[in-house]
C-alpha cells in the first residue's frame, strides 16, 4: 500500500493573463513525467482554480492542472523544486504543492 499523496498544481496563465495552449500542455506533461519517473505513475486532474494577487490587487481565475502520485516515500526538495519551475516559467507569485492533504505556497 503506498501511503502518500503528492500533488502539484500547474497554473495556465502568466501572472494573469492565459498562457498558450502548447506552453500549459507542455509542462502539464513534463510534471506527469517527473512524477512519473520518481513514483512509476501519475495523474492529471483539470479543475478551476482561484487565488487573490496582492501583487496586483485582483483575482485571479485559470484552470489548473493538478498532477499527482502515490509513493512509498518522496524527496520534498526534489518536488519543490519542480514548483520553482513552474513558478519561474509562469511568472506566479507561488505554487501550490501539496503532500498528504497539507497545502503549501511554494
Amino acid at each position: 500500500m503506498l501511503k502518500n499523496k503528492v500533488s502539484i498544481y500547474v497554473p495556465s496563465t502568466y501572472r494573469d493573463q492565459a498562457a498558450p495552449d502548447h506552453i500549459v500542455n507542455y509542462y502539464v506533461n513534463d510534471t506527469l513525467k517527473k512524477l512519473s519517473v520518481m513514483f512509476g505513475g501519475a495523474t492529471a486532474q483539470r479543475v478551476i482554480g482561484s487565488w487573490y494577487s496582492k501583487e496586483l490587487d485582483k483575482l485571479i481565475t485559470e484552470e489548473i492542472t493538478i498532477c499527482y502520485s502515490y509513493c512509498e516515500n518522496y524527496n520534498r526538495d526534489d518536488l519543490i523544486s519542480i514548483c520553482e519551475n513552474l513558478k519561474t516559467v509562469f511568472m506566479q507569485e507561488s505554487v501550490s504543492l501539496e503532500i498528504n492533504n497539507s497545502l503549501e505556497f511554494v
